[in-house]
């Protein structure tokens, strides 16, 4: 499912806002989500504070941002061990 929100500027502590963050765990808490993707490159505090929210909750959800997705997806498609420690290192990067 796919939620979209229109903003002139991004929220500082959770990039998506208060609202929008209610909003999308509550949906997700519905259709018993295992992963929250949220579509851009978020800075490491605002995936903390995301991650502090769904802990409150209780609720057991995996925080993605857009780089996040993608190593994922190359991780799933790495074949030779080169690849799969370059993929490590741009995790690590990420972090």
């Amino acid at each position: 499912m796919q939620t979209l929100q229109k903003r002139d500027e991004p929220d500082y502590s959770t990039y998506v806002g208060k609202g929008k963050l209610d909003e999308v765990l509550n949906l997700a808490t519905e259709l018993e989500a295992d992963t929250l993707i949220i579509g851009n490159i978020l800075k490491p505090r605002q995936i903390y504070a995301i991650i502090q929210e769904v802990e409150k909750r209780k609720m057991k959800i995996q925080i993605w941002d857009r780089v996040d997705l993608i190593l994922k997806i190359f991780q799933l498609h790495a074949k030779t061990p080169e690849s799969k420690l370059q993929i490590q290192l741009a995790s690590i990067k990420h972090m």
